[in-house]
């Protein structure tokens, strides 16, 4: 590659990992939309879909490394929505190249702009707080998790863990046809549906994508999908972008990074079906 496209690739990681890890979506709903719009005579959509997915799982990794520090991590349930997703993330790397260039971006720019609309208009839950009551009997699949961060903030809340799984595996589908690792879908269920704090949910969502990039990737390997110099540029740049991100959640209010999310969700998705289109 051309040393200035080699620039171009690191900056877009740095960027790419500094925002997808402020949100917890791992950055590849960024990732594809602009190899798609930019470099569209260099990747086909499956291998945009393919180099996103590699690029996820080192972003994850770093991300991962900075939240470890900051003990936002909610290991336990992070293992067991992993689990479900790593298989059915394989699968969907297997079956990505038969989906249509059309299609595969009019779905992914629909998707992107539901879940921003929902994140706009649905209330921050309040049941996973007051199930998070130890001396209140859980429904039948519900778990509860207390943690304290590395602050000293403590957060108690409870959610449907059954259900958590099967969504897990539902995500781990989609992200890997769709290359973006799962969190942009992950991070709004778990803080709308499953009633998880903005910070713990964004940084337990990067753990989870390491598992289901790492099961796409693989997958995606196999079938020789994957760009390797552009991945590896834009790799070197999410590493540092991911601490970056990291330590500027820190900072950033639970709203707003939902905020934040939800415009980068709209734009993406508009220019998808426009591109769909044209």
């Amino acid at each position: 590659m051309p040393v200035q496209e080699i620039i171009e690739f690191v900056l877009l990681g740095v960027f790419v990992g500094t925002y997808g890890t402020l949100v917890g979506a791992g950055g590849g709903f960024i990732i594809v939309p602009i190899l798609l719009i930019f470099f569209a005579t260099q990747f086909t959509t499956i291998q945009a879909s393919a180099t996103s997915l590699f690029v996820v799982l080192c972003n994850g990794i770093s991300a991962s490394i900075a939240f470890v520090r900051q003990k936002k991590i909610d290991y336990s349930t992070g293992v067991r929505f992993a689990a479900a997703t790593v298989p059915s993330a394989f699968i969907g790397g297997q079956v990505a190249s038969y989906f249509g260039d059309t299609i595969f971006k009019l779905v992914f720019g629909v998707l992107l702009i539901g879940v921003a609309i929902f994140l706009n208009l649905r209330p921050d839950p309040k049941k996973a707080q007051a199930l998070a009551d130890p001396d209140k009997p859980l429904p039948s699949g519900f778990v509860r998790r207390a943690i304290t961060i590395a602050n000293g903030t403590r957060y108690e809340y409870a959610f449907n863990m059954r259900s958590g799984l099967l969504f897990s595996f539902a995500i781990g589908f989609l992200s890997s046809i769709l290359g973006v690792g799962g969190g942009i879908f992950m991070v709004p269920a778990m803080v709308f549906l499953f009633g998880f704090p903005a910070h713990l949910a964004a940084a337990t969502s990067s753990f989870v994508l390491v598992f289901t990039a790492l099961s796409g990737t693989v997958s995606h390997l196999l079938q020789g999908n994957i760009l390797f110099g552009p991945a590896l540029a834009m790799s070197a740049g999410v590493i540092v972008g991911a601490q970056m991100g990291a330590a500027i959640a820190q900072r950033v209010q639970g709203k707003a990074i939902v905020r934040f999310l939800s415009v980068a969700l709209i734009l993406t998705g508009i220019q998808l079906i426009v591109k769909a289109f044209n």
